[in-house]
């Protein structure tokens, strides 16, 4: 049975709302844009991928109400992950010409998809009661870790920790009057000491000198509102501060922020950041406040995708990428349980 989409259920479902008010500001950004009013096939591009996003979240809707998109989703995401990585191991292992069979173009895009299915595969794992279900999801989980470890991402593995001590939380909060309680409070902790351990390597990376350049241009351009969408900064920084921390090739010019949020506030102000804070927050507060079946994995996932966009990212609305899977698949099945919990 599929779940009626009427206009009166839409405009009660709250994600949806502020989903189409973000999309709306990003088309009108795009105004402020001279870039854009002189090149109308940056605009037509643009507004194909704001329908595409559209026209996906609606067709998440219109999935009959008794299947469980978001396992359908998830593990087959998780599967073509695992077979990815699976390959790349024998292929590391052996003579395998990686190349037959589709060898990703860029390394840390596939890391970013491993470390999402190891995260998935291992709520699956814990959760799953039958064994033979467990082993799978977990083998699948270690495959995609061991694959994170060998392309040596760190972004990926502090994003993995911090959606595993997310998870772990909830399961606390879910056990907290069981005798289990201990072992996911001390698993906590533990995951927790590592994410701050991983974390200040990376910041050690100066990372945050390519992030001031940007709030620097900021300034310039527009604090409030932004440059205009898809306006992108290019940093400039002292080659002395970062040549030794990143490989920048002989440039001290880099071609984006390497930071989703810092590269939002650019494109689209304090204002249109704060839109997408707000969406944020209303897709959180969906998720625990209707007591989802699914609330701790997506909430794993968002944990994940944010912790990934404090490092990398460029564009929130571009062509299908590693975005949509780690903002937009989330963000259309948290949207899509608000809408199937909402009374007309």
């Amino acid at each position: 049975m599929k779940p009626a989409l009427t206009l009166k259920r839409l405009a009660k479902t709250k994600t949806f709302l502020i989903f189409v008010v973000f999309l709306g500001y990003l088309m009108t950004s795009m105004l402020w844009n001279a870039g854009v009013m002189e090149n109308t096939k940056t605009f037509s591009s643009v507004a194909l991928d704001v329908v595409v996003l559209l026209f996906v979240c609606i067709a998440f809707l219109q999935v009959r109400k008794d299947l469980d998109l978001t396992d359908i989703a998830m593990s087959l995401t998780i599967l073509g992950a695992g077979v990815s990585a699976s390959i790349l191991l024998i292929a590391e292992l052996t003579d395998f010409n990686l190349a037959r069979a589709g060898a990703w173009n860029v390394w840390s895009v596939a890391a970013i998809a491993y470390g999402f299915s190891a995260v998935v595969a291992t709520y699956y794992a814990v959760t799953f009661r039958r064994t033979y279900i467990s082993l799978a999801y977990g083998s699948i989980a270690l495959v995609s870790l061991a694959a994170v470890m060998l392309i040596h991402s760190q972004v990926v593995f502090f994003g993995s920790l911090l959606a595993l001590v997310s998870l772990s939380f909830a399961a606390l909060w879910e056990s907290r009057f069981r005798r289990e309680s201990i072992v996911w409070a001390v698993g906590c902790m533990l995951l927790m000491i590592l994410v701050l351990v991983v974390f200040n390597e990376l910041m050690e990376e100066k990372r945050s000198a390519i992030w001031a350049s940007t709030v620097d241009a900021m300034f310039h351009e527009g604090l409030m509102f932004g440059a205009g969408y898809p306006s992108v900064s290019t940093p400039v920084v002292s080659c002395a501060e970062v040549a030794s921390q990143i490989p920048i090739n002989g440039s001290c010019v880099f071609q984006h922020p390497h930071n989703l949020f810092v590269s939002t506030i650019y494109q689209l102000g304090l204002f249109g950041f704060l839109i997408l804070f707000s969406f944020y927050l209303l897709a959180l507060s969906v998720l625990f406040e209707q007591s989802s079946k699914n609330r701790m994995l997506l909430g794993g996932c968002l944990s994940y995708g944010g912790a990934i966009f404090m490092f990398d990212g460029q564009l929130l609305v571009a062509n299908m990428n590693y975005v949509w899977l780690l903002f937009w698949l989330p963000m259309f099945l948290i949207v899509r349980e608000e809408f199937l919990n909402t009374e007309i």
